[in-house]
């Protein structure tokens, strides 16, 4: 995954798409899949819980604060 998304990232033209279905995203998703179901514990409801309330209060404060610098510069 390193080397997939990290150096690959730098070339130009080349982007990887989660929403479209490729090979890239079947390996990108078959990989985490097989992590987790070989390496990982189950998470618990209050885990997952924990986890998309921080998602979205950082994915909150992070348009609050774009739309607070775009009112003061003017730029995106």
């Amino acid at each position: 995954m390193l080397l997939l998304w990290g150096v690959a990232g730098l070339i130009p033209q080349f982007t990887f798409n989660l929403t479209e279905k490729s090979v890239f995203v079947f390996i990108y998703l078959a990989i985490l899949i097989s992590y987790y179901k070989w390496y990982m514990r189950e998470f618990s409801v209050k885990t997952c819980a924990t986890i998309i309330a921080g998602g979205f209060a950082v994915n909150t404060l992070y348009w609050l604060l774009a739309n607070i610098l775009y009112l003061h510069t003017g730029k995106n």
